[in-house]
């Protein structure tokens, strides 16, 4: 899987055909992009901690990705 995956609709697709393991696996590729991404969000939104546990939500809400409850 490419690192520059999260750019386009059909990487969107090929994300929801992952399992959660592959999700997992993507996601920890991308990891320092996505960091860098978020801290970015957070500078523009004016929030002044970056919660560590809010990447994972973010990530999710970004890329519309749902998991059973």
């Amino acid at each position: 899987m490419p690192t520059s995956i999260w750019h386009s609709e059909p990487d969107l697709r090929a994300l929801d055909r992952l399992d959660e393991v592959g999700l997992a696996g993507a996601f920890m590729r991308r990891w320092d992009s996505y960091r860098d991404d978020y801290r970015e969000t957070v500078h523009l939104t004016g929030d002044s901690i970056v919660r560590a546990g809010k990447q994972w939500n973010r990530f999710c809400e970004r890329w519309r990705l749902r998991f059973p409850a």
